[in-house]
């Protein structure tokens, strides 16, 4: 008994042979009329369109009737195909090749070289009694014309010698069976033709009914009839068309292409072979699919299942279809069977596929010949390469790199290479292995590069070292004189007070004095207190005024260092002011970050949730998101526009590396990271809830120290120790950096845009300023010399007048931005290393950090080198400055675990200090309007503070790991950790 589960009554993408005639339906009417019409003239053209099955009518009906109706029938025949290599010329390629189709391969083709069509059929090894006609069908004749086109010569002789063996032999009867498209071509050779080829039969396209008999019967021999109404629906699914002008709406159109009918039933049936036997539904039709997809999953799945049982690899599969198989006229090609490969691809694998029923096999004299199943899959097969083609990133890259030229910009970098080498890529072909290997050549130089450069670093640090070995030696030698002439003065004074009471009173006024000017760094109110008092100890009708006693009351209400805050119990890291100068962010070396109100000093609310030190911090643009990074790599955002932002953060990919730098885009929609391993990432923040990270920008080997857009948001540039910047168009992200020359001597200490985005400066560890215009970088950078140590701080002023450095050499440059040649000012005031700079916002005023004071300049003064203001208050370095959006406020972080807020239009007035951390500050941020400031710490969390109530406590993130960074996004409502 039959187990129709598993029999399959619809033949699929291939052509129907005769063992399928008992499958075959709906073409009865055709074939009578052929047969008929064949049997009465020796010579019938039979025609129609591609894919309305001529092929198999010819096989499934046409040949078993003649068949049976007494004729002999000879194979059937081609004239396609193109010459073996090992044969030299033959006299005619068109009968030479219908010759091989004829002889299914019992003599060898060079037999057949210079053979005439009659000749070989009047010595034909399967000759029938003599008085028996006997067939000769021709299957897709119109290869005569879209093959061996530059034989076109031989044709008009092709047509003289079946002309002769017709003559020459009365029983021979002729089936030409064509394409409806190239009949026309005929018409110059038909005179050739016994009857000038006047019989002619041409087979509409299959209809409506014959469709519905094509699919109706099959399925009834198969055991599964089709429910009532499911195969009228599938025949107007087929024959549905869409016309000119009408893309969005289906007509029915008169016709359907059998191929799709053969394919869809196929996959039908095929999804139906696990199921108990029953009508077939409306829902098993709607699971099947359209004809495109259909057949493009019959091409996977055989290719698959072949690519797996072979090994080879799947790209050469791929182009082999698309090369050998598929012409560029988009038609079907040929392939001859050489000895072990064909047309390049494995024999065994070639017989695979055609097991699979994507190849058809014919066997000629000389060999065996591979071409596509019908025209129909062409487009599905070149589809589906091309959607696998873009899945396959590595490909898609290697193409880009081989299209360049083979350019080392676009090679892989290190940790690309390592993904790419961990995936499946020897079966992606020899131009991605080629690719990889040259990727590898690239990481090897570089590396070998890079230990040139540490060497020539630790150099450096070697020369540093023994540099400050010498200071600190004169610095102790003149400490010493300072105290031995102090001692000499005490003295001197004690002497004179005992000569006069006046002189004991100011002898006593000068010791308040002093006492004062030595506690203000530290205790600024008792200072300030110490100070009155040593001036009013002289302010009596006896008494003189003192000027050491007037001199530092005056200095300590100019420089007071105001009343502590403390909060910290670890080092203040990082530290960032809010765009609107509302918020201070603080970060530690405990991973803790905390929000201040600048204005008040209070603290808003601590930020918890990384448990390494911070690193970054940064704000939004709108003051709306702050954004974390600590030193195990771990990035966060923080949710500034609710209550609690503690209580809303995410917590984006982990990095591979710690995050040393960030910064948001000034439109808020890119957030950007730099690690300590050369990674540069780039966030979208387009939707904050849902961040998308691009693909790495490649380019560093070693810690990125500066990442920065430019303020127009047009560019993006980073530099790192490895002693190169990179400069990013951020509207070509695709496209390699721009690579800028590389400092001399060792790394780039960091980088800025000027406010107009017209330049990038980059300082470098050799004291050197480099200055590229943005709209021409790759021309040669302007160098300004002058500092003799490394530039550590450097800023554009806001109005785009100047340029500002300060360096380990202990002097603070300013440039003037319209003329760079110009010689540099000097700024007075400064005598230890700058290690930050800032310019207020209406670039009046412009603040250092040197030491453990704050200096602040009045640009606005017409004598720019008059003496500056001397703020102190931290008892340790300071280590970041950053104005308000107003202008108002200065904000100050040092290595005392403090922060501190001044003031600007009244010194006077005693700072708020926002904090003082057991944990250190690693990063600091202000959001975009002022409102928020985050601060993230080396014990892992991040503190937010509202800048409206600074005295109030922070909102604390806490995270799980240490903050190096933390950053605003422009709008303000993101806040990135990492």
């Amino acid at each position: 008994m039959m187990d129709t589960n598993h029999v399959f009554p619809f033949v699929g993408p291939r052509t129907f042979e005769e063992s399928d005639r008992h499958l075959f339906f709906g073409r009865e009417p055709e074939a009578q009329d052929l047969l008929s019409l064949v049997m009465a003239e020796r010579l019938v053209l039979f025609y129609a369109s591609s894919g309305a099955g001529k092929s198999s009518l010819l096989n499934a009906r046409l040949r078993p009737d003649l068949r049976q109706a007494g004729f002999a029938l000879l194979p059937l025949g081609r004239v396609c195909g193109s010459l073996p290599d090992h044969l030299g010329p033959v006299d005619n390629v068109f009968s030479f090749n219908l010759i091989l189709s004829l002889d299914q391969n019992r003599h060898e083709a060079s037999s057949f070289a210079r053979t005439t069509l009659r000749d070989y059929l009047q010595i034909r090894p399967d000759q029938s009694d003599q008085e028996t006609p006997y067939v000769l069908m021709i299957d897709q004749f119109e290869e005569i014309f879209s093959t061996n086109l530059e034989h076109w010569g031989q044709r008009e002789e092709f047509f003289r010698q079946l002309r002769e063996a017709m003559t020459a032999d009365s029983q021979l009867w002729v089936v030409l069976a064509m394409r409806e498209d190239y009949v026309a071509a005929l018409d110059p050779y038909a005179r050739l033709l016994p009857g000038k080829l006047r019989t002619r039969y041409y087979m509409r396209p299959l209809g409506y009914e014959a469709a519905l008999a094509a699919i109706r019967q099959p399925a009834e021999w198969g055991g599964r009839p089709f429910a009532a109404g499911v195969a009228e629906q599938l025949v107007d699914n087929l024959r549905q068309v869409k016309l000119q002008g009408q893309t969005e709406v289906s007509h029915l159109g008169e016709f359907v292409e059998p191929v799709q009918l053969q394919v869809v039933c196929y996959r039908l049936w095929q999804n139906l072979t696990e199921r108990p036997l029953g009508p077939i539904t409306h829902r098993d039709l709607a699971e099947a699919g359209d004809v495109d997809t259909a057949l493009a999953q019959f091409y996977e799945q055989a290719l698959a299942a072949v690519t797996t049982e072979t090994g080879e690899a799947e790209i050469e599969v791929r182009t082999w279809f698309e090369s050998q198989l598929i012409t560029e006229a988009g038609t079907r090609g040929t392939v001859y069977q050489g000895e072990t490969h064909s047309g390049g691809l494995a024999n065994h694998t070639a017989e695979l596929l055609a097991g699979h029923h994507l190849l058809r096999r014919e066997l000629r004299a000389g060999g065996t010949w591979y071409e596509l199943v019908h025209d129909r899959m062409i487009d599905p097969i070149l589809q589906a390469n091309q959607a696998w083609r873009l899945k396959q990133p590595l490909i898609q890259i290697a193409q880009a790199w081989a299209d360049s030229g083979r350019s080392p910009n676009l090679l892989l970098d290190e940790r690309q290479l390592e993904e790419a080498l961990a995936t499946k890529w020897s079966a992606l072909g020899p131009l991605v292995k080629a690719f990889l290997e040259a990727s590898q050549q690239h990481q090897a130089a570089r590396a070998e590069a890079r230990l040139v450069r540490k060497e020539i670093r630790r150099q450096q640090q070697l020369r540093q070292s023994r540099r400050f070995a010498t200071t600190l030696a004169l610095l102790l030698m003149v400490a010493m004189a300072t105290a031995i002439f102090a001692f000499t003065q005490q003295r001197r004074a004690q002497w004179e007070t005992e000569q006069a009471v006046q002189a004991k009173a100011v002898a006593d006024a000068n010791g308040l004095a002093l006492k004062a000017k030595d506690v203000l760094g530290s205790q600024p109110k008792e200072g300030l207190l110490l100070a009155v008092k040593a001036l009013t100890t002289t302010l009596t009708p006896y008494q003189f005024r003192v000027p050491a006693a007037e001199q530092v009351l005056r200095q300590a209400l100019a420089e007071i260092g105001g009343r502590p805050l403390r909060g910290y119990p670890q080092d203040i890291v990082a530290v960032a002011l809010s765009p609107g100068r509302h918020l201070l962010a603080t970060g530690s070396q405990d991973g803790l970050v905390r929000l201040w109100d600048p204005k008040t000093g209070r603290e808003v609310g601590d930020l918890a949730g990384h448990q390494a030190a911070i690193t970054a911090l940064g704000f939004s643009p709108n003051d709306g998101w702050l954004a974390t990074a600590d030193e195990a790599g771990l990035l966060r955002l923080w949710d500034l526009t609710i209550d609690n932002p503690a209580n809303h953060t995410l917590a984006l990919a982990k990095q591979m590396e710690p995050v040393t730098a960030l910064g948001f885009s000034p439109d808020g929609n890119w957030l950007v990271t730099g690690g300590n391993r050369g990674a540069v990432l780039l966030w979208n923040l387009s939707q904050p809830d849902r961040p998308v990270s691009q693909l790495p920008l490649a380019g560093h080997d070693e810690e990125v120290n500066r990442v920065t857009f430019s303020p127009d948001g047009r560019w993006l540039a980073s530099s790192s120790f490895d002693g190169t910047a990179r400069l990013w168009q951020m509207t070509g992200l695709a496209v390699a950096p721009v690579a800028l020359p590389e400092a001399p001597e060792g790394n780039l200490s960091l980088i800025t845009f000027s406010a107009d985005s017209a330049y990038l400066a980059a300082g470098g560890l050799n004291g050197q300023l480099w200055l590229w215009p943005v709209s021409h970088s790759m021309a040669e950078p302007i160098i300004l010399t002058g500092h003799g140590d490394t530039i550590s701080a450097l800023a554009f002023s806001l109005d785009g007048r100047w340029l500002v450095t300060g360096s380990y050499d202990g002097t603070a440059r300013l440039w003037d931005v319209s003329n760079f040649r110009a010689a540099p000012l000097t700024l007075p005031g400064i005598t230890e290393t700058v290690a930050t700079l800032a310019f207020s916002p209406d670039s009046t005023r412009l603040a250092a950090g040197s030491g453990n004071f704050v200096v602040l300049w009045n640009l606005s003064h017409p004598d720019l080198l008059t003496t500056p203001t001397i703020l102190r208050g931290h008892s340790k370095a300071v280590l970041t400055v950053a104005f308000s959006a107003e202008g108002r406020w200065l904000i100050s972080n040092g290595n005392d675990q403090t922060v501190r807020v001044w003031d600007v239009f009244n010194l006077l007035i005693e700072p708020q200090q926002l904090v003082q951390l057991d944990a250190g500050l690693m990063s600091l941020a202000f959001s975009a309007d002022g409102c928020r400031l985050a601060a993230g710490s080396i014990d892992n969390a991040t503190r937010l503070w509202n800048m409206a109530v600074p005295s109030t406590e922070p909102d604390l993130l806490q995270l799980d790991r240490l903050s190096q960074v933390v950053a605003f996004s422009p709008q303000g409502e993101l806040l990135a950790t990492g």
